[in-house]
């Protein structure tokens, strides 16, 4: 059987924040795009019963000098109304986190057990986030105004569970990359 070395498969276990692939860095330069795809399962169903539920988790994406500073990720969170993962753009600009109040981050929902392909671009000034599937007729885009001082070097970001809370369980996603 042949094994797809662009396939990583993350698994978050309970009380941590991480997999144990995203302890490692990769770094880039120049890099001005990822592309993923990625598939969620149902143990990506969790509900703290609190305001912590809204904290972003992280997905994957890109730093342009220390990820603190500037840096694009898909983020994501169950949404227990829809039953649904949901989607949305987590990024800082110059050391400042874009917020929910200051734009719209959300990008759309995905159903577990499907594969989605999703894509970060710096485009004009921009990080372009884009989800493409076939369930939707059109891909789903949001734009959020990058800093006009991303640096040269950076390093890929991967998944990380929370905020201030760690896996009420253990996560399994999968990444496969596509650029």
């Amino acid at each position: 059987m042949k094994r797809n070395i662009a396939m990583s498969h993350h698994t978050i276990l309970k009380g941590t924040h991480r997999s144990i692939l995203s302890w490692f860095p990769r770094f880039h330069i120049n890099r001005k795009q990822i592309s993923n795809t990625c598939t969620f399962y149902s143990d990506a169903n969790y509900d703290f019963g609190d305001i912590d539920q809204l904290d972003i988790n992280k997905l994957f994406g890109l730093s342009y000098g220390l990820h603190h500073n500037n840096s694009a990720r898909f983020g994501w969170r169950w949404n227990i109304e829809k039953q649904m993962v949901e989607i949305l753009a987590y990024v800082y600009v110059d050391g400042v986190r874009i917020t929910e109040g200051a734009a719209d981050l959300h990008i759309g929902y995905v159903h577990p057990g499907i594969q989605y392909d999703y894509t970060i671009k710096v485009v004009d000034g921009y990080y372009e986030f884009t989800l493409n599937s076939p369930l939707y007729p059109t891909p789903k885009v949001v734009k959020i105004k990058c800093s006009d001082r991303l640096t040269w070097w950076g390093y890929k970001l991967y998944p990380y569970f929370g905020g201030n809370k760690k896996a009420p369980h253990t996560v399994h996603i999968d990444l496969e990359r596509i650029s």
